[in-house]
Parts: structure tokens; sequence; C-alpha cells
């Protein structure tokens, strides 16, 4: 992370959403994500690779992204 920045957290991935059909790869890596924040990434329906690692998302919070096709985690 660059200095002074700060994480990426569910509010800022609402802010993605008017990006969705041209996302197709998101590293969320480290970031501040929780179970709450998925529900905007099951909008993103082209997302086609996403690494959620060192993040607070639990299993039970995948929940929403099981409509996926294709998504590589």
């Amino acid at each position: 992370m660059l200095p002074g920045a700060r994480p990426l957290g569910d509010a800022e991935l609402a802010k993605l959403l008017p990006l969705k059909s041209n996302l197709v790869r998101l590293n969320l890596g480290g970031s501040a994500i929780t179970d709450t924040g998925l529900v905007h990434l099951a909008q993103m329906k082209n997302l086609e690779r996403l690494d959620l690692s060192r993040t607070a998302v639990s299993d039970a919070g995948m929940a929403p992204l099981v409509t996926f096709l294709v998504l590589i985690l």
C-alpha cells in the first residue's frame, strides 16, 4: 500500500459498481473487504479472477458469488 493510503473496504468497493461491466480481474488481497462487501462483487458478472486472500471474508460470505459461471479465486 502507498504511504498515506487507506485500505480498500466495503464502502470503496461499492464505488466500483459503475465499472462493473469492465472489471474482469480484481485483486483485493490484503484489503479491508468483509462479507458485507461481497454483495457488491456479486453484481460484477464479468469477473473472471478475484483475489480475496488476507481479507476478513468468510466461507459463508462467499455465497453471493455462487452464481458466477466462471470465476477463479
